[in-house]
Order: structure tokens, then C-alpha cells, then sequence
């Protein structure tokens, strides 16, 4: 009966290798075949179950046949050849470099019958279409036995296939591979010019072609996954991180401190005396991604602990750009964001060559670092006597200073139409209110508020100073003017929604005012610090994120600060909601206290015909009040005990509440 069966009509139904892949966080690709490839047509029909071939008991051609498999991940090891390049920091050099290809496998062992790596290269260091034009050669490894053969193809002007196949694919005739790595080749590659990092886009890998032949059938399979690492091997391995932590705050709170937990996170070849600072030398480090999806890391004084087991490290917002010393900047959003995150170990040639990324069981956020707010931070550059040869640098939360004229910060908006003067005062009460921040309106001084052409593409700019504390080393930092593009179509209206093409004030001015407070960008989208405002829509109510980031900016703004380094804000203690007319707020700027703090007598210059005078100790009860005061006066405090107090002057059934110091 078989015999007599037609083959006319016989196609071969499957070819080459097909399936869905998926990206695993480590970035290799991960295929799954559903179908067999059939050249016995009859062993098809015998397999899909037409009962004319159920006795049917043909044979495939084995070594075509590719099937689902549940094995597991092939992986790929480059590392350079010792001393093959002895000046790594000329990058104008012509020269050449060696790299020896290794292989293993996840676990078990198999019989290698088909190795194929394919990868792209970056064309500022080899050029373009390696083996085309002479750029590199391969020598295959003694390792492997004349039955294969090596083979390199240029798949894109960008991208090279490395492929080592067995001329046979019976079992006994191919090498055996396991979890050990295991020499494959050595290349001789022509460079053009070279930065230092990492020669290949290994995050981007070919398709799944690695093959082996399962011992006593001769059955080719396909490995379910490849994975390439770069450098000398290493088994570094993240089991946890933290769910979430904020940026820039250092450890003054553990919610700014990242903690890892892990296996191997110190490398071996480390030696006794090599540590530096609190790394195990020079060569460990964290990654983190910035809020542009590009990677950031710490400062090296940032660290608080590394062992083979755990990392602590303070999350950054200013460090150093990937894998090279340069500083960050802020202007350019280079500081840490909701992401995974990596730890790298360098060798002597390539950069993060050893590195493992969180991965989506690491911790409940799909293995992403969850940061709910960033705030100003700055380094130890601007330190007396700070040498960075020996000296740890560190990022430190820089402090809020006012003015350096009193304890309070105020923001001069007289030059805003009175629509814009509204909605900048509805975005400074949501602040005022929400935190408690000792900020106000002034006519006659204060940080400019203005509409004025940028010429950035931004929509708003909150300039700021960041100085040194020379007193304690500390940094402190406060907002010297406030511009909104005079060039956009504003919408400054309540009780709407913003029509397609307006932005709203409202929106930007709560956003700004939070730069103003000491926050700087998330990359979270729902947040009023995210770095972007949609045309036509609105952010008029803070998340909790914000609100946490602005409470803990509020906290450090009212800390002492030493004599000469300005003066620290003071409790708000009046109500929070600012009267939206200018006329109604004005008349604060014409209340004036001195000398502040004060030892004997405060003097209060106030242009009213009469107001009364409360004074209130830290406790809320009144010490003493006055009544019927005119213009000029003042009072004696010198029978009051040292400390904080405040005075509440009323006039004109308008009501204002300052604090002064008692030496």
C-alpha cells in the first residue's frame, strides 16, 4: 500500500528554523519550534492521523529535523587574549586586537553539532563589513575536532555570523560541551579607533541556530535559548533588590538606598589591598537607568557596603555617565529613574564585561527599581582641599537656603497678568498646603517670575545655584528665577480643561514651583515632576509620590544652617491658601521685622494706621499681646526665654504670622 502512494505532490512543510521568540530581561531571545520537518510524506500522514498510516513506520532524515524543545540556554563568552593591547586609553591608534570565543551550556551535556552566534558590531571601531573587507580572521580552536568546520559571514554592514557546524550529525563524531566553557576560536580583529568600551552590541543577538545531536538517535535539536556574555566569565547572579527607593537623598533616610542581594557579586581575580572606598576595588560598580532609559551610576562615596552576598548604594541623581567617568548632568535628565537595575565587573580591557541585570522575579516591580521622586544632589568638587586621586567622591542632598536675606522665599510675579498671577497662586497654595512650605508672594523682591522666549524647546525653566557650606562641607542650593516660554499658547482658566495646543499654567507653574522646592524630573508618567506636559492636558493635584518628595525637601529646608551659609525657611504657621489678588498679598512686603534673630528688642515697621500685636511661643499659647499699635515700634523681648517664637500682627481684619529667633 505504501508503495503505491503518489509523491508527486510532496512539499517540504517546514524549513530552517521558525517559532515565536521571546526576550528574556538579560536580553538574549529565546525561540520555541512548533513544527517538524518532514521529507517522508507518509510518516506525516501516519503522525496527523490518517488511519491508512497508522501502521506506518518510515524514518525521518535526522539530521533535518528541528523540534520544541525544553533544553536548556546555550551561552556565548568573548574575552580579549592577555596583553594583546597594551594602551587602552589611545583611541586614534590603527592596531589590532585578539578575542577568544568560549561556549558551554546552562546544564547537562550535549554533542555540539551547530554553533551560531550572530551579532552586531559598532562600525566607529571596525568599520563596516568585517570579513568583506579583511577586518577579521578566525583561527577555530584545537579544541574542537577536524569534523568542523568555521565559518564568518557578514549578515549586515553591522553585523558579523560566527558559525562552527560538524560536517556529520552522528553523535559519536562531534565534541561534547557542558556547563564548563569551552575554547571555540580566536580572532584577529583590525581596529580604527577605540573608546575603551565594549566592542559588540551584545544585547541585540541573531536568531536561535544552535544546534546539538541527541546520542543513540542522531536526532538534531535546537538549544531553546543563546545568551552572550563579554569578558572574563564570571557567575554573578542577582536574586533581589528593593521594590523602590529615592534618588539623590543619600542615606539620610534608607528610602535612598538601594540594597542587592545576590551570589559572586565580588569577582574573583579581586586581590587583598585593592578595595577603594567601600567597593571591592575600582572595577565593581552599579548601574542604574536614567529617565531617558540610558544607564547612570554612583559615585564611588555613594557606596555603603558590597560583599559577595549584598550591596547598599545610595541611587544617584549625580555620578557618572554608563561605564565612564564622566559627570552626569542634570539639564541632559542623567540621573536615576524607574528601571532595572545592573551590577558590572570590568576586566582588563572591557568595560562592564561582567555584569548580571535585575530580572522580573528580583522583587515586586517586575524587576524594576520603582523611584518616586528625585531630588538636587551635588558632589564634593567644589570642597576645600578635596583631591580625587585619594579622596572618595560622594553626592551629597543639597539643602535649601533662601535668599541669604531671611527665612522665607518668596516669588515676585508682578510682572503676570492677573490670570496668570491666579493660576500661579493656585499651583503655590496646592504647595503650601500639601507640605507646609514657607513660601510666599512678594511685589517688590523675590526670584522673577516671567514669560520670556526660552529658544530650548522647553515649556519652563527653574534656574538654581548650588554652593558649598564651607562651614561644614555641606551643599546647599536655592532658585534664582522662574521663565515660562513666552512662545506657547497658555491656558490659565480653572475650571477647564486645556483645549488641543494649550498648555496649562496651572500644570507648569505646580511643576516649576516643585523645582523650585529642591525636586527635579521622574520618568513616571502620572507624576507633576514627570519631565513632560502634554499640550490639552492637566496636573493641577500632586501624587503621593510628589508629596513624599516635597515633604522630605520641606524637612531638610528648615535644618539649622551654620552661621555664614545663609538662612534655613521657618515652620509656615499662617493659613496656607494665599488670597488670588495680588492687591490682597501685597501689603505682606510692607511688614518688616528686625533684627532677626534678636537679644533684646524687635522692631516691626508695618504702614498701618493701626494693627495689634500677639506674641506666641513654640507651644501655641500666647506669651503677649499688644494692642492699638501705630506705624513704627518696638518690642522689648528681653524678659522672653532663648528659643523660637512667632507674632501674629493684625490689621485691617488681615491677619500675618512671622517667626523670630530669641538669643
Amino acid at each position: 500500500m505504501f508503495s503505491n502512494l503518489s509523491l508527486n505532490n510532496c512539499f517540504e512543510i517546514y524549513g530552517g528554523v521558525q517559532g515565536v521568540y521571546r526576550y528574556n530581561y538579560d536580553f538574549s531571545r529565546t525561540i520555541s519550534s512548533v513544527h517538524d520537518q518532514y521529507d517522508d510524506v507518509e510518516l506525516f500522514y501516519h503522525d496527523i492521523g490518517i488511519s491508512a498510516y497508522k501502521d506506518y513506520r518510515g524514518t525521518r532524515k535526522a539530521n533535518n529535523n528541528t523540534e520544541r524543545s525544553n533544553n536548556p540556554c546555550i551561552v556565548y563568552n568573548l574575552r580579549e587574549v592577555p596583553q594583546s593591547l597594551t594602551d587602552t586609553s589611545d583611541i586614534n591608534r590603527n592596531n589590532t586586537i585578539q578575542v577568544d570565543l568560549y561556549i558551554k551550556v546552562t546544564s547537562g551535556t550535549f554533542k555540539l553539532y551547530n554553533a551560531n552566534l550572530e551579532t552586531y558590531y559598532k562600525t566607529t571601531i571596525f568599520g563596516s563589513n568585517m570579513v568583506a573587507n579583511a577586518k577579521i580572521i578566525g583561527v577555530k580552536s584545537a579544541a574542537f575536532n577536524s569534523n568542523y568546520s568555521l565559518t564568518l559571514v557578514d549578515e549586515a554592514t553591522d553585523k558579523i555570523s560566527i558559525n562552527l557546524t560538524g560536517d556529520s550529525f552522528i553523535a559519536s563524531t562531534l565534541n561534547s560541551i557542558d556547563t564548563t566553557f569551552k575554547y571555540i576560536a580566536r580572532f584577529t580583529l583590525i581596529i580604527q579607533g577605540w573608546d575603551g568600551k565594549s566592542l559588540f552590541e551584545y544585547d541585540e543577538l541573531g536568531p536561535n541556530l544552535n544546534k546539538y545531536s541527541e546520542e543513540g538517535t542522531n536526532m538534531i535539536h535546537g538549544f531553546e535559548c543563546e545568551e552572550l556574555t563579554v569578558g572574563a566569565a564570571s557567575n554573578l547572579e542577582i536574586t533581589s533588590i528593593s521594590d523602590n527607593a529615592a534618588a539623590g537623598v543619600g542615606d539620610i533616610t534608607n528610602d535612598g538606598v538601594l540594597e542587592i542581594n545576590g551570589t559572586n557579586l565580588i569577582h574573583d581575580s579581586v586581590e587583598p589591598g585593592e578595595e577603594w572606598c567601600d567597593l571591592p576595588n575600582k572595577e565593581h560598580y552599579v548601574k542604574f537607568r536614567d529617565i531617558n532609559n540610558e544607564w547612570v551610576a554612583p559615585l564611588e562615596g555613594n557606596y555603603l557596603e558590597w560583599t559577595s552576598t549584598k550591596i547598599r548604594v545610595a541611587v544617584p541623581t549625580f555620578g557618572y555617565v554608563d561605564d565612564n567617568l564622566d559627570h552626569t548632568s542634570y539639564a541632559l535628565g542623567q540621573y536615576a529613574g524607574t528601571g532595572n537595575i545592573r551590577v558590572c565587573i570590568n576586566d582588563a580591557l572591557f568595560k562592564c564585561s561582567c555584569y548580571a541585570t535585575s530580572k522580573s522575579d528580583d522583587n515586586n516591580n517586575e524587576g524594576e527599581l520603582y523611584i518616586p521622586y528625585s531630588a538636587k544632589s551635588m558632589d564634593r568638587e567644589m570642597e576645600s582641599g578635596y583631591d580625587p586621586e585619594t579622596d572618595c567622591n560622594i553626592s551629597r542632598f543639597a539643602r535649601y537656603s533662601t535668599d541669604l536675606t531671611n527665612n522665607w522665599f518668596y516669588f515676585n510675579i508682578s510682572s503676570l497678568s492677573l490670570p496668570a498671577q491666579q493660576a500661579f497662586i493656585r499651583a503655590l497654595n496646592t504647595w503650601r498646603c500639601a507640605i507646609d512650605i514657607n513660601f510666599g508672594i512678594n511685589t517688590e523682591y523675590g526670584i522673577p517670575v516671567s514669560f520670556e522666549p526660552l529658544n530650548n524647546g522647553l515649556d519652563a525653566f527653574t534656574g538654581s545655584t548650588t554652593v558649598n557650606c564651607t562651614s561644614d562641607n555641606y551643599k546647599m542650593f536655592w532658585a534664582i528665577d522662574m521663565k515660562f516660554e513666552s512662545n506657547r499658547i497658555w491656558h490659565f482658566d480653572e475650571h477647564t480643561t486645556p483645549p488641543e495646543g494649550h498648555i496649562d499654567f496651572e500644570s507648569a507653574a505646580l511643576h516649576e514651583i516643585g523645582h523650585a522646592i529642591g525636586l527635579i524630573h521622574t520618568n513616571n508618567e502620572d507624576n507633576v515632576m514627570f519631565d513632560v506636559l502634554k499640550a490639552g492636558t492637566e496636573k493641577r493635584i500632586l501624587t503621593a509620590d510628589d508629596l513624599v518628595g516635597g515633604n522630605f525637601c520641606q524637612d531638610r529646608s528648615l535644618i539649622d544652617l551654620p552661621s555664614g551659609c545663609g538662612y534655613e525657611l521657618i515652620d509656615l504657621v499662617e493659613n496656607c491658601n494665599i488670597p488670588l489678588s495680588i492687591n490682597e498679598t501685597k501689603n505682606v512686603s510692607l511688614i518688616k521685622l528686625f533684627p532677626n534673630p534678636t537679644l533684646v528688642e524687635l522692631n516691626i515697621n508695618i504702614k498701618s494706621n493701626m494693627y495689634c500685636i500677639e506674641i506666641i511661643g513654640a507651644d501655641g499659647k500666647v506669651v503677649k499681646s499688644y494692642k492699638q499699635v501705630r506705624g513704627h515700634t518696638g518690642i522689648n523681648v528681653s524678659y522672653l526665654l532663648n528659643g523660637i517664637y512667632f507674632i501674629k500682627i493684625t490689621s485691617n481684619k488681615n491677619s500675618y504670622t512671622s517667626k523670630f529667633v530669641k538669643l
